[in-house]
């Protein structure tokens, strides 16, 4: 599934967009369009400062509860 407001490939357990942080209630399932934002700068942290929930070093934003990372 992609996000519908920046167009990132999302897991189907996402709650959150790892990179806008939109939620997945008000994503629609939609094709990837040319117009996806470029990837993020990677982190070092692999962990959720705010859930602990595992995340991409690449993730802006937690996909299980959305804080930004």
């Amino acid at each position: 599934m992609y996000c519908g407001k920046c167009g990132y490939l999302m897991k189907k357990t996402d709650m959150f967009c790892p990179y806008c942080g939109m939620s997945v209630q008000t994503t629609k399932k939609v094709s990837r369009s040319g117009n996806a934002a470029a990837m993020p700068k990677p982190r070092k942290n692999a962990y959720c400062g705010s859930c602990g929930y595992p995340i991409k070093n690449t993730d802006m934003f937690c996909p299980y509860c959305g804080m930004g990372a």
